[in-house]
């Protein structure tokens, strides 16, 4: 953790996870630092492996991470190598789905996707996944691409809240 704090282009205030809420389609977990620490909702929560999720709710000495297989979030997502953006959005079970991106679009299994910058909330180029399906339905507008999320949401015991750019 303390590797990634010193190499981001971001400043990062790191914190522990001390709840998980997975009932139903609601995901989130809890974390140790709240207003005190001058955290505010919305603000990006990454690990080192990737985007986790962002802060739903703040408290002052607590806040509540909605992360990024919770069924009412979405993140515009950057294929890295050919620059096709998409909505990064859950589906059935613990899959998630590059979404909008139009049939016959430059993307492969093993394409890495990143932030797209195209939010208020994060800042381009963070990891989210690797695309490890594309389909082409027939008679679809778009393609199908299934996503890996980088960030492994049932183990994660320590985060990083992005407060701003450097």
């Amino acid at each position: 953790m303390l590797k990634l704090q010193q190499k981001s282009k971001y400043k990062l205030l790191p914190a522990s996870v001390i709840g998980r809420n997975y009932k139903g389609f609601s995901h989130a977990v809890l974390l140790d630092i709240g207003r005190q620490n001058q955290v505010k909702k919305d603000l990006p929560v990454i690990c080192s492996s990737g985007v986790v999720g962002k802060l739903a709710f703040v408290g002052e000495r607590f806040s509540v991470v909605q992360l990024i297989d919770d069924i009412n979030f979405r993140i515009s997502g950057l294929v890295q190598r050919s620059r096709v953006v998409g909505v990064v959005k859950p589906g059935p079970g613990n899959e998630c789905y590059l979404d909008y991106v139009p049939l016959h679009s430059d993307v492969r299994t093993g394409d890495l996707v990143v932030t797209s910058g195209y939010s208020k909330i994060f800042p381009k180029g963070l990891e989210i996944g690797v695309v490890t399906e594309v389909h082409n339905p027939e008679n679809a507008l778009f393609e199908k691409i299934k996503l890996q999320l980088s960030a492994n949401l049932g183990k994660i015991e320590e985060v990083f809240i992005v407060l701003q750019n450097q």
